[in-house]
């Protein structure tokens, strides 16, 4: 599977939305065809979304598509459906959400699944609480974030693409271990920090997963 950094809901009945998000840069769109969409145009919506899904796969720049056909009742927005269903409280720092954010990163590690999403931020005027919840859950474990606007994108991008400073690091840290191992020794200090082959397995992963989302 290839990353998700970012993955955009998209009311299904909306003909020229789809093509907005990819160019707003999204790695992946969901076709809404549930909340987003009135009633009375459902039917409509379903023909728009067969019509957008072929678009998308002939167009040039490939991005993930995916359908929403059922209602989405695991989203740990603001009083939505969770909140209502356990009782707590939203608050920007999210420790309400921790356990169960937790929960569901193992639970997708544990099926073998390499980039868990994180759900939605619906606060559209706190873009720094928006980055914040970002970085917050990409420090927990998570790969990428479902978004509802696409104001988001450029952020949940860049949050969940390793950073220069990343890659420096760990390049670093992979020749001074190299050096390390060609003097017999499995263990050396980095910075001040304690190394060995696990630390070096992480730096290739950071490495890799920096490569296949820029090409780099």
């Amino acid at each position: 599977m290839r990353p998700m950094r970012s993955l955009l809901f998209v009311p299904g009945h909306r003909e020229a939305w789809p093509a907005k998000a990819v160019a707003a840069g999204v790695d992946g769109v969901i076709l809404d065809l549930e909340d987003s969409v009135p009633a009375n145009l459902k039917a409509e919506a379903r023909q728009i979304v067969a019509a957008s899904i072929r678009a998308l796969a002939a167009g040039p720049r490939k991005v993930g598509i995916y359908v929403r056909l059922n209602a989405l009742e695991s989203g740990t927005a603001r009083n939505a459906d969770v909140s209502r269903s356990i009782g707590f409280e939203f608050t920007a720092g999210g420790m309400e959400t921790l356990y169960l954010h937790s929960r569901a990163l193992l639970a997708a590690r544990a099926a073998g699944l390499e980039f868990p999403l994180v759900g939605i931020w619906e606060d559209l005027k706190d873009p720094e609480g928006a980055r914040e919840f970002a970085i917050r859950n990409r420090q927990l474990g998570f790969r990428g974030m479902v978004l509802i606007h696409p104001s988001h994108v450029a952020m949940a991008n860049e949050v969940f693409t390793p950073s220069a400073d990343d890659v420096a690091f760990f390049t670093g840290m992979i020749a001074a271990f190299a050096k390390a191992e060609a003097a017999g020794n499995a263990a050396t200090t980095y910075e001040g920090h304690h190394i060995d082959y696990a630390h070096i397995k992480t730096a290739h992963d950071v490495l890799a997963l920096h490569k296949q989302l820029t090409g780099g």
